[in-house]
C-alpha cells in the first residue's frame, strides 16, 4: 500500500502544521533537540514525515507528532534504512530510530557529528549511567568552587554586566514576570510597572567603583539567591549589594588564577566571527567571565575523569548562549533575541554573567531534585538529560563524512531525509567552533577547518544539488527522498526551484511538495517565511495527479501554525513563486 506521504491531504497538513507549533510552544522537545543551536526545526513535523514515509494511515503519522504510536510504526519501519546526508546535531536520524528505522546520520562537521554522538546516548541504554555522571560532575565542581559564586547569606544566579568604557547601561535593564521590569535609575534599582519601552530608552552613566568581573567589564546589578528567595541588588547601594560587590572584588583574582593556565583555541578570521574579533576576543576562552570558565573547565574535567566527557563537553559548548559573555538578560530596550547574539558572535555592550550550577539547592550542592535557575546553563542541560532517557527502536549511527562524494558505499537507503543549509544564510563550521574550546578541555579532537557547502557562495546550488543527486541515486527501488527547504524571499524561492529541478535528474520523481510549519510561532526566527517545503522524491511511479497543489495552501497552513498575518502573507508569496519557478523549469527542461 502507498505510504501516507503521497496522500496527505489538505486538512491534514494544516493539523500537523498546528500541533506541531503547539508542541514547540509548549516546550515539549525531547531533550537531544536542544545541544545543537546553529539551526533547528519544528520537530513535530520532522516526526509526522518520517511516519508519513513508512505507514499508510495519515492518521498515524499526525498521532506521531505526540510520540504517540510509536509502537506501532515499527512493523512498518523494521529494517528500513534512512540516510540523513546533513545531519547537523541529527534530529532526524534520532527521530527516525525512535521510530524504529535503522538510521544513518553524515555531516561534514566534526562538532555536529560529536553533538549527535552525545544525543546518541539518550536512546541507546547509556543515559542512566551517563546521567549520574554528569549530575556527579556538577555536584564535584560547586563542592570545590562555591566561594566563586556563594557569600554570606547570599548565592549569584545572575550578574549584569557593562562595558567600560563607557560604563553605561539600560535604564530598563530587565523584564520580571506579571509586566513587571526593572528600572535602572541613577542609583537605585527598583521594580516598575506599567512601562511603555522602547530601544530609544535612554542610557544611565555607571559611577565608578563598581565590581569588576572580566577585563573591560565591571558588574553593576546582581540576582541572588537568598534565605528569603530570589531578588536583584544594585551593586552601588549598601547592604546586600555592597556585600555581593565586595565577594565579586574578593573572589575574582582566585577565578583568574584558577583559569590563567587554561588550554584556549583562538578565534579565527571570518564572516561570522568577525564581530568577536571587533570586540577584542582573540580566543575563544576569552568570551567567559573568569568564574564562567573556571566553572566550565572544572566540569568538563570532572565529567571527562568518570566516564561522560563528550556529552559534557557538548552540553557546556551549548550552553555557550547563556553561559558566557555572548549572553543578555533580556533587557527590553534593546529588543534583542538572544539566539541572534550567538548567530552572529555579537558580544552585547550589556551581557550577563550566569552562574553555570545555579539552582534551587544552593548554597548546597546540585542534585536531581533541583531546579534550575537561569536558562540554559550548564545545570539546565543536565536536568534536561537526566529528563530525556529513552529506548532506541533501530539501529543508530554518525559518521563524519562528506556528502559531496555520494553515500557511503554499501549504503542502499529506503529513505533519504534531510534539512539541508540555508541558501545564503550562515557558515556553520564558524559558528560551530563555540564547541571547539569544551572540546579542547575534555581532550576531545579539535579541528578548526573541513570542507562543507557554503550556504552563502554562488556554488551553493551545485554543491547542495550533486550531493542530493548521489545520494538519490543510491536509493532502493519505490524508495523516497524529503527535502525540508525554505527560503525567506521570493528570490530565494527561485534558488530552491533550481535545486529541486536538478535533483530530477538523478531518475527521480517529484511525488509532491507540502508545506509545513517550519518555525514556532511569536518567537523571532530566520525570516517572515516560517514555513518549510518538505520535497518529496520517489524512485518509481509516483501517485499524486498534482505534486504542487499543496503550495496553494501555504496560507492555510501559516493561520493555523499560529504566525502573524505579515509572516502567511510572506509565506504565500514565497509558495507561489516556488510553484511559479518549478512550472518555468518543468516546460522548459522537461
Amino acid at each position: 500500500m502507498t505510504p501516507a506521504i503521497e496522500r496527505l491531504g489538505k486538512g491534514e497538513i494544516i493539523e500537523i502544521s498546528a500541533k506541531s507549533a503547539a508542541l514547540e510552544w509548549g516546550r515539549r522537545r525531547p531533550e537531544y533537540s536542544l545541544f545543537w543551536w546553529p539551526g533547528r526545526r519544528l520537530l513535530g513535523g520532522v516526526r509526522a514525515v518520517l511516519a508519513a514515509l513508512a505507514v499508510p494511515d495519515p492518521r498515524a503519522a499526525i498521532d506521531s507528532i505526540d510520540g504517540v504510536g510509536v509502537e506501532k510504526l515499527r512493523k512498518f519501519t523494521a529494517g528500513r534504512l534512512v540516510v540523513d546526508p546533513f545531519s547537523g546535531g541529527g534530529t532526524i536520524p534520532l527521530e527516525a530510530s525512535r521510530m524504529g528505522y535503522e538510521a544513518v546520520g553524515l555531516d561534514s562537521n566534526p562538532y555536529a557529528v560529536s553533538v549527535s554522538r552525545a544525543s546518541r546516548s539518550l536512546l541507546n541504554g547509556e543515559c542512566r549511567t551517563k546521567s549520574a555522571c554528569l549530575v556527579e560532575a556538577a555536584r564535584r565542581v560547586w563542592r570545590s568552587l562555591y566561594n566563586l559564586w556563594c557569600g554570606e547569606g547570599f548565592c549569584i544566579i545572575h550578574v549584569l554586566l557593562a562595558r567600560c568604557p563607557p560604563c553605561t547601561a539600560p535604564a530598563w535593564v530587565s523584564r520580571l514576570r506579571n509586566g513587571i521590569n526593572l528600572l535602572l535609575d541613577g542609583r537605585t534599582l527598583r521594580p516598575a510597572s506599567g512601562i511603555n519601552v522602547s530601544p530609544k530608552e535612554p542610557m544611565v552613566s555607571l559611577p565608578e567603583g563598581l565590581p569588576e568581573e572580566a577585563p573591560g567589564y565591571v558588574a553593576y546589578a546582581a540576582e541572588v539567591l537568598t534565605a528569603g528567595g530570589r531578588r536583584w541588588v544594585y551593586l552601588g547601594d549598601d547592604g546586600l549589594g555592597a556585600r555581593v560587590a565586595s565577594h565579586l572584588r574578593s573572589t575574582l583574582p582566585r577565578a583568574v588564577e584558577l583559569v590563567s593556565g587554561l588550554p584556549g583555541v583562538p578565534v579565527p578570521p571570518g564572516k561570522e566571527t568577525s564581530k568577536l574579533l571587533a570586540a577584542g576576543i582573540q580566543d575563544f576562552k576569552h568570551i567567559y567571565t573568569p568564574r564562567q570558565l573556571a566553572t566550565i573547565s572544572d566540569f568538563v574535567n570532572n565529567a571527562s575523569s568518570i566516564g561522560c566527557r563528550l556529552e559534557a563537553s557538548c552540553i557546556a559548548g551549548s550552553s555557550s548562549r547563556a553561559s558566557s559573555l555572548l549572553a543578555i538578560y533580556y533587557q527590553p530596550a534593546r529588543r534583542v533575541n538572544p539566539a541572534f547574539i550567538v548567530k552572529t558572535y555579537w558580544v552585547p555592550a550589556n551581557p550577563v554573567e550566569l552562574n553555570p550550577l545555579a539552582s534551587t539547592c544552593m548554597p548546597g550542592p546540585p542534585s536531581t531534585r533541583c531546579k534550575p535557575l537561569g536558562r540554559g546553563g550548564l545545570w539546565s542541560l543536565v536536568k534536561r538529560y537526566s529528563r530525556g532517557c529513552s529506548s532506541v527502536g533501530g539501529r543508530l549511527e554518525f559518521r563524519v563524512w562528506d556528502s559531496s562524494r555520494g553515500l557511503p558505499p554499501g549504503m542502499t537507503p529506503y529513505a533519504v531525509v534531510t534539512d539541508p543549509p540555508y541558501p545564503g544564510m550562515q557558515s556553520y563550521g564558524q559558528l560551530s567552533l563555540v564547541y571547539s574550546l569544551p572540546h579542547r578541555l575534555a581532550g576531545l579532537p579539535v579541528p578548526s577547518r573541513w570542507v562543507e557547502v557554503d550556504s552563502m557562495s554562488r556554488g551553493y546550488v551545485d554543491a547542495i544539488t550533486r550531493s542530493l543527486r548521489l545520494a538519490g541515486m543510491r536509493l532502493e527501488k519505490d524508495g523516497y527522498m524529503a527535502i525540508l527547504l525554505s527560503s525567506g524571499t521570493e528570490r530565494g524561492a527561485g534558488i530552491l526551484a533550481k535545486v529541486i529541478h536538478g535533483i530530477l535528474y538523478s531518475g527521480l520523481k517529484l511525488a509532491i511538495i507540502l508545506p509545513l510549519a517550519g518555525e514556532s510561532p511569536g518567537r523571532l526566527g530566520r525570516s517572515f517565511n516560517k514555513l518549510v517545503y518538505v520535497v518529496v522524491f520517489k524512485r518509481g511511479a509516483p501517485t499524486t495527479p498534482n505534486p504542487l497543489r499543496p503550495l496553494e495552501w501555504a496560507a492555510d497552513v501559516g493561520e493555523a501554525a499560529g504566525y502573524r498575518p505579515d509572516e502567511v502573507r510572506v509565506s504565500s508569496k514565497v509558495a507561489e513563486a516556488l510553484a511559479s519557478e518549478l512550472e518555468d523549469l518543468l516546460k522548459a527542461g522537461g
